[in-house]
């Protein structure tokens, strides 16, 4: 594993009937695929397609009517697992870019997992109305701060403990019973 890593910075722009996505290159772990998500506005994220580690690109042809919000990930070999190691990278993610810029959640449909306070002092709750198959907590370069399987999940409120860890934005990867979602949440002192 390399001691630097970069993020990988998504930008997205209008073709003719497509969306033509442009990344960054990611440096740290090692890895051979980009994994592209799509999500429409009432739903969660789902891998759309993915493309070696060689190709920084990729255009939607014929998307579906309405907003839709991409994702960039790279993972690493190990999965999302019970055992907190201080050193553990699951996976990175880029920006969440969408075709609408500058609306977060335009159509107000609800959210699929809900994170509270947000912002928090480490201590937060994550609520859904789905089943939950696991759970993730990571910072912005992929490193898993916290995280459980279907096993420790019985609840439809989960609540995290992160008070010891650093300020800062951290991403949460919930896989539902019908898709991946990724949400956001800011850490502050």
């Amino acid at each position: 594993m390399s001691e630097v890593h970069t993020t990988i910075h998504l930008s997205i722009n209008t073709g003719i009937n497509s969306y033509n996505l442009i990344w960054s290159p990611y440096d740290g772990l090692g890895y051979q695929t980009y994994y592209i998500h799509r999500r429409q506005a009432s739903g969660g994220f789902n891998i759309l397609d993915s493309v070696p580690n060689s190709i920084l690109s990729y255009t939607d042809l014929n998307p579906p009517a309405g907003v839709l919000d991409y994702i960039i990930e790279i993972r690493n070999d190990n999965d999302c697992i019970d055992l907190r190691e201080n050193e553990s990278y699951v996976s990175v993610f880029s920006n969440i870019i969408s075709t609408n810029v500058g609306v977060e959640d335009p159509d107000g449909s609800p959210r699929l997992i809900a994170v509270f306070p947000n912002p928090n002092h480490g201590q937060f709750s994550l609520q859904t109305n789905h089943e939950i198959r696991n759970v993730c907590i990571l910072d912005l370069t992929g490193k898993l701060m916290d995280g459980y399987s279907k096993v420790k999940i019985s609840e439809r409120e989960y609540n995290f403990d992160l008070s010891r860890s650093n300020p800062g934005m951290y991403l949460i990867k919930a896989t539902l019973e019908n898709g991946l979602v990724v949400n956001r949440f800011v850490m502050v002192y």
